[in-house]
């Protein structure tokens, strides 16, 4: 409250879906736990996003966000032979939207 009168605030979060298909090391394999697998996530200074699984063959990913920069971290899970067991590999960044 501001003074003796209630203020009143309308905020709308603005949304972009940040979608695509990912894979190891270029062409899809054979799909498969035994390949490994690693999670991708995009990070900024307003928390984590979880974009998805990365195995031995593809996965797909649609998510919402809020419009901004992000860097994509990959951070191995199960150990295999197919996929890196880095922990915390930054992949680049990505801008989505306005800022």
């Amino acid at each position: 409250m501001v003074g003796s009168s209630p203020v009143t605030l309308a905020l709308d979060v603005p949304v972009v879906t940040v979608s695509g298909t990912i894979t190891v090391d270029g062409p899809a394999g054979p799909p498969g736990i035994l390949g490994g697998s690693g999670e991708l996530y995009l990070v900024s200074d307003s928390g984590v996003v979880i974009l998805g699984s990365a195995a031995s063959g593809s996965t797909s990913y649609s998510v919402p966000v809020v419009p901004g920069t992000y860097e994509i971290l990959y951070e191995g899970g199960v150990l295999g032979t197919s996929v890196p067991t880095n922990q915390s590999a930054d992949l680049g960044c990505f801008t989505t939207g306005f800022n």
